[in-house]
């Protein structure tokens, strides 16, 4: 299941519970569905976490680690570009 699905499957759970204790005389019968409700809200939070774990590690993987290596002819200094050190050259051999 997809967190979106998880998440709305949790809101459900919890609007039953809350329309359970929502009524004046509550039986047995209902406590234990309220109770098992939250046994299975508790569930899904784990799972929603290992999603959202899974998720998160799989961003991470996609994210770059080093910094993008210059071309062969660049330099990260900007005064060593190579439109710059050309200009340059041409400047000198003009001269």
């Amino acid at each position: 299941m997809t967190k979106l699905q998880l998440q709305e499957k949790r809101n459900k759970l919890m609007a039953d519970a809350m329309a359970i204790v929502a009524g004046e005389n509550i039986t047995a019968e209902q406590r234990a569905s309220f109770d098992t409700m939250l046994v299975e809200v508790g569930t899904i939070d784990g799972d929603i976490s290992r999603v959202a774990a899974v998720e998160e590690h799989r961003a991470s993987l996609l994210a770059p680690v080093n910094q993008p290596r210059p071309n062969p002819s660049e330099s990260n200094d900007p005064e060593e570009r190579a439109e710059v050190r050309t200009a340059r050259q041409a400047k000198e051999l003009k001269s």
